[in-house]
C-alpha cells in the first residue's frame, strides 16, 4: 500500500482536527474551540460582545444584575443608597442619593419654641418676651422703665404705685409750719403788751 494519505474523511483525524489534502490539520479560530472536526464559535469572549446590560462570563452573555443600582456598559453601578440606614446620621436616601434631614417642612412640626426655617426647627429668640406656637410673644414689660406710673414685678407685668412722697425721718408731716411752734409762746405773745 504506497499510500502516503493520512486522511480521506475527518473520522479518520482526532476530533479537534480536520481532515485537509489527505493530513490531519488543526482546527483553528478565534473566540472558541474545535469540536466535532470544525471550531465551535463562543457566544463571547469579551464584553464588548453582548449588549450593554450584559458581560461576558463563561463564554456567554449573561444580564448583569446587582442589589441596588443599574446596569451599564458591561457592567453594574451601585447607587449610592437604597435604604435611609445606607446614608448616615441627619441622613436620608432620597432618589438613591444621601440628602440631608428634614427636620420639619412646617412650624407645627417643631416644639413650640422654635419655628421651621430652610428645613430645620431653629429657637425663636427675641428681648424681653418668650417663644411660644413658633412665635415670639413679648412680656408688658422688663424694667421699671417699660412702665409709666408703676414697677415692673417679676411676673413682667407693672403694677401701678403711691406716689405719695414720704417725708425723710423727724421732718413734720403738716402743710403749716408755723403751727408746729407750741402753743405757750404764742399764747405769750397775743397777751403782752
Amino acid at each position: 500500500m504506497g499510500d502516503s494519505a493520512e486522511c480521506r474523511t475527518e473520522a479518520e483525524c482526532p476530533s479537534s482536527q480536520k481532515c485537509e489534502a489527505t493530513k490531519c490539520v488543526n482546527v483553528t479560530g478565534i473566540c472558541g474551540y474545535p469540536a466535532n472536526h470544525a471550531w465551535v464559535t463562543y457566544e463571547c469572549c469579551a464584553d464588548s460582545q453582548c449588549e450593554a446590560v450584559q458581560a461576558c462570563e463563561n463564554n456567554a452573555c449573561r444580564e448583569v444584575t446587582g442589589q441596588c443600582g443599574y446596569p451599564q456598559n458591561h457592567a453594574w453601578i451601585d447607587y449610592e443608597c437604597c435604604w435611609d440606614s445606607d446614608c448616615g446620621a441627619n441622613r436620608t436616601c432620597l432618589n438613591h442619593a444621601c440628602a440631608l434631614t428634614r427636620e420639619c417642612s412646617v412650624d407645627a412640626d417643631c416644639p413650640g419654641n422654635k419655628a421651621c426655617a430652610s428645613g430645620s426647627c431653629v429657637q425663636i429668640v427675641g428681648e424681653c418676651g418668650y417663644a411660644a406656637n413658633h412665635e415670639w410673644v413679648p412680656y408688658e414689660c422688663c424694667s421699671n422703665s417699660q412702665c409709666e406710673t408703676g414697677i415692673c414685678l417679676s411676673t413682667h407685668t407693672c403694677e401701678e404705685v403711691d406716689v405719695t412722697p414720704v417725708p425723710p425721718d423727724g421732718a413734720s408731716n403738716s402743710c403749716f409750719p408755723f403751727l408746729a411752734i407750741p402753743l405757750v409762746a404764742l399764747a405769750g405773745f397775743a397777751f403782752r403788751k
